[in-house]
C-alpha cells in the first residue's frame, strides 16, 4: 500500500475518485466494465499491483477514445449479422443476448464471474458483470445461473420496447420469444428442458 500511495502522488490519481469515474463511464464503454469491477474490489486498499491495472486502463482509454457503440439502421451491416449467419442463428431478431459465465475463478470466495450483453439494432443497450451470490459446483450451473439473470434483463427491456411501440398484448405479455446466445452445452439443455414457449432457444455460437 506505501507504494501504491506513492505512485497516486506521483501521477496525481487518487485510486477510489478515479474507479468512480470509471464505474460511470463504463455504462458508454462495456469493453472495460470487467476490469473495473475487479479494481473496485480494492478500492479501499488499493496496491502497487492495482495501481498498475489501473494506469493501464488509462492508457488503454487514452488510446482508444475513438471508440464507441455504433447503431444499425440495416442490421445486415454489421459485424455481428455474419457471425450470426454463420451460426445458422435467426438474425432478423432487432433484441439480441449473449450471455457468458467462467467458474470459481475469484480466488477469495470461490465465486464465479457472470456477464450478459444485450444488442438492440446491433448496439449494446444493456450489460451486466458481476459475481452472482450462489457458489456454484460446475461450470453448467454457473452458466446456466447468468443465462437465467440474462433473460430477466432481456425480459423487462423487451416489455419496455413493446410499451414503446404499442405491441403489448392486453395481458402485458411478449409478442415475441427472447433469443438468448451462450456456449455451453450442457448449460443449453439445461434450458431447452425447462423451456416454456416464452423463450424461443438458446445457441451455442462456435465463433462466441
Amino acid at each position: 500500500m506505501d507504494e501504491s500511495k506513492k505512485m497516486q502522488q506521483e501521477y496525481n490519481i487518487y485510486f477510489a475518485s478515479c474507479i468512480g469515474t470509471l464505474i460511470y463511464l463504463s455504462h458508454t464503454q462495456p469493453d472495460i466494465i470487467y476490469v473495473v469491477n475487479k479494481l473496485a474490489k480494492y478500492t479501499k486498499c488499493p496496491g502497487e499491483y492495482h495501481m498498475d491495472g489501473l494506469l493501464h486502463l488509462l492508457r488503454y482509454l487514452c488510446g482508444n477514445a475513438c471508440v464507441g457503440l455504433m447503431y444499425y439502421s440495416d442490421v445486415s451491416q454489421s459485424p455481428m449479422h455474419a457471425l450470426l449467419s454463420d451460426n445458422k442463428v435467426n438474425t432478423s431478431s432487432l433484441l439480441i443476448t449473449f450471455s457468458d459465465s467462467s467458474w470459481n475463478d475469484d480466488m477469495n470466495n470461490g465465486q464465479s464471474t457472470g456477464a450478459f450483453f444485450i444488442f438492440y439494432m446491433r448496439g449494446i443497450v444493456d450489460h451486466s458483470s458481476d459475481l452472482p451470490d450462489p457458489i456454484v459446483l460446475s461450470s453448467a450451473e454457473s452458466e446456466y445461473n447468468q443465462a437465467c439473470l440474462a433473460c430477466m434483463a432481456t425480459a423487462h427491456l423487451q416489455m419496455f420496447l413493446n410499451e414503446l411501440e404499442g405491441r403489448l398484448k392486453v395481458d402485458g405479455s411478449r409478442v415475441e420469444p427472447l433469443l438468448v446466445i451462450l456456449d455451453n452445452r450442457s448449460a443449453i439443455d439445461m434450458g431447452a428442458s425447462y423451456k416454456t414457449g416464452r423463450i424461443e432457444t438458446f445457441h451455442a455460437l462456435k465463433s462466441f
